[in-house]
């Protein structure tokens, strides 16, 4: 089932544009990641989707329903966000009953509900206990837990593992893969690659309000370890040894605990072992830097610090 479409997006804040005809689908029982450096325009697609703001152009349907309509469809839909949205003076049971209560969840149903959120965040035991004592981990959570009360067929998580113990990362993914398993579809937002390449089926990249990669996480994974070379590092004995041949400093090169690694392509390996056979250079271990959602991420996007 489409659960999200969105048709030729446009936005602006005054002369700025902030999304450029985006296109985006969400099929239901599916994890699709959200990437994108600071400034690509995320925040303000997600909250077109949530109605928060309104776009200037385009097509927008959820659950094949029009963004217009969302009142009708608000049910459908859980929002984790990335600032802690619980109350710190109510416990962790009375927090998740209280966003029960608001999507019309009452008596025993919403009791069975409350304690079930509790459960897939490993909470339950915490439930009496009040959140303004919990850990940053535990707070995040119960946020998500707030989230998933009302049982939504499309849940949006924007960054919900910042700043957390691996533990509660670890759970918060285990929590994703649940879900899925539920047939739940997963908006995730996260700076993190290896969690995008772990839970999500589908990748979204935006940059400067484009969307300028999309598809199943594995296939572009392979589409880019065919377009790039991948990076081979040889690592030499002696540190010194950069200083001893002239030709080995115009290489890219780094220097760990004394040993010196020298940066070449694959294509570039044979030839650079050769030359260093011929110097007669010790060579501890060549190792391998296999292209994942990072280095395509930095490919696309370029590696200058985006700090607005």
């Amino acid at each position: 089932m489409l659960v999200v479409e969105a048709k030729k997006v446009r936005k602006s804040y005054g002369r700025q544009l902030v999304l450029n005809d985006v296109n985006f689908e969400m099929y239901s029982g599916k994890c699709y990641g959200l990437l994108g450096p600071n400034g690509a325009g995320k925040s303000t697609f997600v909250s077109i989707l949530l109605n928060l703001v309104k776009a200037d152009e385009g097509q927008i349907s959820l659950f094949q329903e029009d963004i217009s309509k969302i009142q009708s469809i608000s049910d459908k839909i859980g929002y984790v966000p990335q600032e802690i949205a619980v109350y710190p003076d109510l416990t962790a049971f009375e927090n998740v009953k209280l966003f029960g209560m608001l999507y019309g969840l009452k008596g025993k149903q919403l009791i069975e509900r409350v304690n079930d959120s509790l459960q897939k965040v490993g909470l339950l035991e915490k439930s009496k206990k009040f959140p303004k004592h919990f850990s940053g981990g535990m707070q995040r959570r119960l946020n998500i837990a707030c989230a998933l009360v009302h049982q939504p067929q499309l849940i949006i998580l924007d960054e919900p593992t910042v700043g957390i113990d691996p533990q509660s990362r670890n759970m918060i993914l285990e929590t994703i893969e649940q879900l899925k398993k539920q047939g739940t579809s997963i908006l995730y937002i996260s700076h993190y690659m290896e969690e995008i390449e772990k839970v999500c089926d589908y990748v979204y990249v935006m940059d400067q309000g484009k969307v300028i990669e999309k598809g199943a996480v594995d296939r572009i994974i392979q589409k880019y370890r065919e377009t790039l070379d991948e990076p081979v590092t040889i690592w030499l004995q002696d540190s010194e040894i950069i200083y001893q041949i002239e030709w080995l400093r115009e290489k890219e090169y780094s220097i760990v605990d004394g040993k010196v690694g020298i940066s070449v392509k694959e294509k570039q390996l044979n030839e650079m072992l050769r030359l260093l056979a011929k110097e007669e250079v010790v060579i501890l271990e060549i190792s391998r830097e296999y292209v994942n959602l990072e280095v395509i991420f930095l490919y696309l996007t370029g590696k200058a610090l985006r700090d607005e």
